[in-house]
This record gives C-alpha cells, sequence and structure tokens, in this order.
C-alpha cells in the first residue's frame, strides 16, 4: 500500500507545474487576445499566429500529460500484478506448510497406532505365555 501511495503522491506532483503550464499558456493566450483586439492589419494578422502557436503548445502539454499518464497506469498494474503474484505465493507457501504439518501429525498417529498394535500383542502372548 505505500508504494501505491507514493505513486500518487509523485503523479500529484508532476501535475503541478502542468498546472502551472496551462494557467501561463491561459494568460498568454488572453494577453495576445486582447493585443488582437487593439492592432489592425499585419500586425493583427502575427498576434492571431501566436495565438495559433500558444494553443498548440497547450494541446502537447495535454498530450505529454496525457501519456504520462497512461506511462503511471501502466507501472501501477504492473506493480498490482507483482503484489498479487507476491501474495499468490505467499498463500502458497503457507498452504505448503499447512500440508506438512498435517502430513507429520498423520505419521506420528500411525506410528503411535503402531505401537499400540504391538503393545497390545505383546500383553496378549504375555497373558497366553502365563497361561
Amino acid at each position: 500500500m505505500y508504494s501505491i501511495d507514493v505513486i500518487g503522491l509523485c503523479a500529484k506532483l508532476r501535475e503541478v507545474p502542468s498546472l502551472e503550464g496551462h494557467v501561463l499558456l491561459k494568460k498568454q493566450r488572453d494577453a495576445l487576445e486582447y493585443l488582437k483586439g487593439r492592432f489592425t492589419g499585419r500586425n493583427k494578422e502575427d498576434v492571431a499566429n501566436s495565438i495559433s502557436m500558444v494553443e498548440a503548445l497547450a494541446v502537447k502539454l495535454t498530450q505529454k500529460n496525457e501519456g504520462e499518464l497512461i506511462q503511471e497506469k501502466f507501472k501501477v498494474k504492473k506493480l498490482l500484478n507483482f503484489l498479487k503474484q507476491s501474495f499468490a505465493c505467499a498463500e502458497i507457501e503457507n498452504a505448503r506448510a499447512v500440508v506438512l504439518r498435517f502430513g507429520e501429525a498423520l505419521e506420528e498417529e500411525k506410528v503411535t497406532q503402531a505401537s499400540k498394535k504391538i503393545k497390545i500383542l505383546i500383553l496378549i502372548k504375555s497373558s497366553q505365555t502365563s497361561k
């Protein structure tokens, strides 16, 4: 559980600069929109081109973040699968230990039963010889 919490925290920390980037791009776009209204002709076209570039940067930033999220999701799935396998191995080992203990108990019981039978036979023989 600790590893998963660390991964979540790392994802949140990576998200902060991303949000800052989106905020900065939005502010830049707003400023350019304001300038676009004040300029005419060639300058207005240059501002429009700048707005397009800012929008393209915002799209790239979003795609980059989505790619990182997909990678994080893959890492988390891989970690979860590893943990499941580890828990499964531990359960198998526990089951093996129980089976071994059970087998040892059965063997001990067989030995005890055989020992009792031998004692009974000895008692029977000794009682028959006494008669």
